[in-house]
């Protein structure tokens, strides 16, 4: 799942580590293939962030062929309802591995299970939950009550 990318065509710090799960997962063999998805779309380099995210991949190693992409969506809850529809004949999804970050795990296993699929859901990076620099925990805080405001906002539309 994405999270952000620069508009020259690169990957933000979140979305790269949560690449790097992807890529560590796959080559342990633990997935076949890697679903990009993130609709957020850049005119001035005509790519989504799921285009950025697979031509990351693809410099990390991962064959372009084993790298499907969802991306006209906006929002999490619509991009995993996009992957499912888009894939959902192709791919058992109780048996696929969801990597996000570790304060949207909750959000993602609540609207998985909404739609009544069993799937691991990974959390990619490890959060130190006291960080030392004041602007670190600043910035964690207001990463969690943006978490906690979106789980109130899709528990109030029926999303999880």
């Amino acid at each position: 799942m994405s999270s952000e990318a620069y508009e020259i065509g690169f990957p933000g710090i979140a979305t790269l580590i949560r690449l790097k799960k992807g890529i560590e997962l796959y080559k342990q063999g633990y997935a076949k293939k890697i679903v990009c998805a993130g609709g957020i779309y850049f005119e001035k380099i005509n790519k989504s962030i799921a285009e950025i995210m697979k031509n990351t991949l693809v410099l990390f190693g991962i064959p372009s062929e084993d790298i499907l992409i969802q991306d006209d969506t906006i929002n999490t809850y619509n991009d995993i309802t996009g992957v499912i529809k888009k894939f959902e004949k192709t791919y058992n999804f109780n048996q696929s591995l969801f990597v996000t970050s570790s304060f949207h795990t909750y959000r993602v296993k609540a609207i998985l299970k909404k739609k009544g699929i069993d799937a691991k859901v990974i959390s990619a990076d490890p959060y130190e939950l006291t960080p030392k620099i004041w602007s670190e925990r600043l910035e964690l805080f207001q990463i969690i009550i943006r978490e906690y405001l979106a789980i109130c906002y899709f528990k109030l539309k029926g999303y999880a």
